[in-house]
């Protein structure tokens, strides 16, 4: 009797062992399936990230010189000047200088104004399309006692350019 019961605990061992490792073997297949889904899906998160990050720098890039000469700034400086009535007696680029990825461009600027035509120069500057930054400013003025007295302006006006991005 002990023959026929030692046969069939024998099958039955093999059946479990061997569906055992089917099961595992399936098992262990979806666990890694589903880990490179995951893994794709942040892959594609950081794609989508990179992607609108870039889209920002690229809507920033507009904003600063597309050019690494002064020469542009000049332009754009001259331009708002001209909008605000201030008639520039002199303008006098700086050297570029290298800051980490950036160069700064930078003007010097020298014309007489009154205190409203100066004010609404630099919000002007400000508030300018590219990003322009009035980097120091110099009064003096000519007759205080005047109605509307007049000033000496010195005026360095600067902003930043960024050569393309390399991927």
């Amino acid at each position: 009797m002990r023959p026929r019961v030692v046969a069939p605990i024998i099958v039955l061992a093999l059946v479990a062992f061997f569906g055992y490792k089917v099961f595992n073997h399936y098992h262990a297949r979806a666990t890694r399936l589903r880990d490179a889904i995951q893994h794709e899906r942040v892959l594609e998160d950081r794609r989508v990230q990179l992607e609108r990050s870039l889209g920002l720098v690229e809507a920033y890039r507009t904003r600063l010189a597309p050019e690494a000469e002064a020469t542009w700034l000049l332009q754009e400086v001259s331009h708002v000047a001209t909008e605000a009535g201030v008639n520039l007696s002199s303008a006098s680029p700086h050297k570029p200088r290298q800051l980490d990825q950036f160069t700064q461009l930078s003007v010097a600027l020298h014309f007489t104004s009154s205190y409203h035509q100066l004010g609404q120069f630099v919000s002007r500057l400000e508030a300018a399309e590219p990003f322009l930054r009035v980097d120091e400013l110099t009064l003096r003025l000519r007759d205080p006692e005047s109605q509307d007295p007049q000033a000496d302006v010195e005026l360095v006006v600067s902003t930043l350019y960024m050569p393309p991005m390399e991927l």
